[in-house]
Formats: C-alpha cells, sequence, structure tokens
C-alpha cells in the first residue's frame, strides 16, 4: 500500500505546502501572464454584455409569443383584442369587433369628405 493521500480528500492542514521555488515560479508564471489580463478582461466584459442582450432577447422572445399565443386563443374562442389609443387593450367578441370596425372606417370617411368639401368651399368651387 501507499502512504502517500488523495488530495481531494486530505484536509488543507495535512497537504503538503509549496516551498519558496514552487512559489517563485507561480509569481513568474502569473507575471508573464499579466500580458494577457487586458484581453481577458475585456473578452470578460464582452461576455457580461452578452450576457445581458441575451437575458434581454430572451424576455423580449418569450413576452411575444405569449402575446401571440394569448391572441390566437382568443381567435379561437370567438373573441378578439385590439390595442387602443390609449395604450389598453380592448377584449370582444368577434362580431362585435367587426361592427366597430366598420363604424370607424365610416366615420374616418365621413370625416375626410367633410374636410375635402369644407376646402373646396372655402377655396370658391
Amino acid at each position: 500500500k501507499s502512504s502517500t493521500y488523495d488530495s481531494r480528500i486530505t484536509p488543507t492542514y495535512l497537504q503538503e505546502t509549496p516551498n519558496e521555488e514552487d512559489r517563485d515560479e507561480g509569481f513568474k508564471s502569473e507575471v508573464q501572464k499579466g500580458s494577457n489580463d487586458i484581453s481577458r478582461r475585456s473578452f470578460l466584459s464582452f461576455g457580461g454584455v452578452a450576457n445581458v442582450v441575451q437575458i434581454i432577447f430572451t424576455v423580449f422572445i418569450q413576452t411575444f409569443s405569449a402575446a401571440v399565443s394569448f391572441g390566437f386563443l382568443l381567435n379561437l374562442c370567438g373573441y378578439g383584442y385590439r390595442i387602443t389609443d390609449e395604450r389598453s387593450v380592448e377584449i370582444d367578441k368577434l362580431s362585435n369587433m367587426r361592427e366597430n370596425a366598420q363604424f370607424r372606417a365610416a366615420a374616418k370617411a365621413m370625416k375626410s369628405d367633410r374636410e375635402v368639401t369644407s376646402v373646396e368651399s372655402r377655396s370658391g368651387r
């Protein structure tokens, strides 16, 4: 049997401590790696920015998918939705929404006809 211990299970107070030469070699290798620290830091900061962008993109896609799924489910049940000018959502039966859309289109057409008529009467035609 071997008298050496596996360092994974050996408590830290029983493990060998590095001697001075090992510490100096480790320090020298760290100094030599120092030139790469700037590139590592910029890479890490890019990684942080990339993570933030990925999270924002993921939240946007999930929210958009949930809204589309909700709209599809409403349509299957015979309902529809409309985003109003006041930034609110109006949910109603599809038949009522069609009637309201026709009414709004007719009102808009009448308003534009009235404006054209008033412009013509002002110009003397």
